[in-house]
């Protein structure tokens, strides 16, 4: 739980007579805290993942870093949790497996003013996990995606890849170069199911170039439960 608030409120629920061990960890301060903050810094040919983040449960930080040439996975690593996933001003190339793999229950996610090129998977890929309501770890306050102002250029998979989701998510992909895509360029997946009581992906697509792509610029499937606008881009 994390809140920039005055009250947090946490509810415990377990099964009656049943025992219960409950540990509770607060941090408190005038910014919300980082499980990891990764600036001016260089990761680079590990025979692993370069940045990797497991059980998320506040936010991940990547500024003025260059994440390259690490062999396994994905360069930006998350898996579970719930949180903020920030990457700004950072160079994430020629990794063999994804640039930035993402795949936790949501939150908050923003890459801008960033290259994610010649990785030999996806450039961005973004899976949300929800197999079970009934029994998920985390809860994730809001599901934002945004990829802004950056350079996706010759990944070998999709430049980004967007997994879907059941409910209300805002996905946002404006102002991007995208050169030399090897498979589609952007690739949104939405909601299969027809009752979803009103939710949607709300969807902007805008003011982006996609140059030389070798498959197709956006793809959209199955394109249900979407609200979208794709607006002012580019195709050459």
């Amino acid at each position: 739980v994390t809140s920039t608030r005055e009250y947090i409120y946490v509810r415990f629920k377990a099964q009656p007579r049943s025992p219960v061990i409950a540990f509770l960890r607060i941090t408190a301060g005038p910014h919300k805290a980082f499980d990891l903050n990764v600036t001016h810094t260089t990761v680079s040919d590990n025979g692993g993942r370069g940045v990797a983040i497991d059980n998320l449960r506040s936010s991940l930080h990547i500024h003025h870093s260059e994440i390259s040439n690490n062999n396994h996975i994905a360069g930006v690593h998350v898996t579970s949790g719930a949180g903020d996933v920030n990457v700004t001003h950072s160079r994430i190339t020629f990794n063999h497996g994804d640039g930035v793999n993402i795949t936790y229950y949501g939150g908050h996610k923003n890459v801008s003013r960033s290259s994610l090129s010649r990785n030999e998977g996806f450039g961005l890929s973004v899976w949300l996990n929800q197999t079970s309501k009934d029994r998920a770890e985390f809860l994730p306050v809001n599901q934002t995606t945004i990829i802004e102002y950056s350079r996706i250029i010759g990944n070998l998979e999709v430049g980004i890849l967007h997994g879907n989701y059941c409910g209300d998510f805002w996905v946002n992909i404006t102002g991007n170069f995208f050169n030399e895509s090897i498979s589609n360029g952007v690739d949104i997946q939405t909601c299969w199911f027809d009752k979803q009581d009103g939710k949607k992906l709300k969807l902007q697509i805008g003011h982006n170039d996609f140059q030389h792509s070798h498959k197709i610029s956006i793809i959209i499937s199955p394109a249900l439960n979407i609200d979208g606008i794709i607006e002012y881009n580019h195709f050459y």
